[in-house]
């Protein structure tokens, strides 16, 4: 498996490449701004077939998934169902960095069992937050960051759903699973279970 990263946006958000090579699947996880810079490196990969996975809803996520969409052939993108109505929500922007929500979003599909990932729900962050776990890569969105977690205080956000995902969830696997995280570098479970203020009970 191949992972590229990108950062993408004016919020620096890591969007991620992550290409099976026995298959020639391209994944393109949380296209979140500069589509034209996805696409010409996404195109790069000799892929059969591409889908676009989204680890929760904001706009910083997900304001490319219309020009990838289009420009690689994709009609729906991939995001947990208490996400949908918020993802289309008129709502969903962010002035000035990101002044318009999307014209013509892609339509938002339930995650299927796939034999590449799997999904975890990590609500908290978002109500339909989600990590999708490649093997021993996961890819966590804005649940996790190095020593830190994402904030709750905007729309869906809940300070208990984050912790029991935090806690339950990605503190069950195992300490070698590299985190992909939403913005900034590449931690481990082990890493944040060991040094994170938020899992470790160190955060007053």
């Amino acid at each position: 498996m191949i992972v590229k990263t990108l950062e993408v946006g004016p919020f620096g958000t890591n969007c991620y490449l992550v290409f099976i090579e026995e298959n020639r699947h391209l994944y393109i996880v949380d296209p979140g701004d500069d589509g034209e810079y996805i696409v010409a490196e996404a195109k790069k990969f000799d892929y059969s077939k591409v889908e676009l996975l989204l680890t929760h809803f904001h706009i910083d996520h997900i304001n490319a998934a219309e020009f990838c969409a289009a420009a690689l052939g994709c009609d729906f993108v991939r995001l947990r169902t208490p996400d949908h109505a918020y993802y289309l929500s008129s709502s969903n922007c962010l002035p000035p960095y990101f002044p318009e929500p999307l014209k013509n979003p892609p339509a938002p599909r339930e995650y299927e069992e796939n034999s590449d990932y799997r999904v975890l729900a990590l609500p908290g962050h978002t109500p339909g937050g989600a990590g999708i776990l490649f093997g021993n890569d996961l890819f966590c969105g804005d649940t996790l960051f190095l020593n830190s977690c994402g904030r709750t205080d905007l729309p869906g956000g809940d300070d208990r759903e984050i912790t029991r995902s935090l806690l339950d969830v990605l503190m069950a696997l195992p300490d070698d699973v590299k985190a992909y995280c939403g913005h900034g570098p590449v931690t481990t479970i082990g890493a944040e279970r060991r040094n994170n203020p938020y899992i470790n009970g160190t955060y007053l």
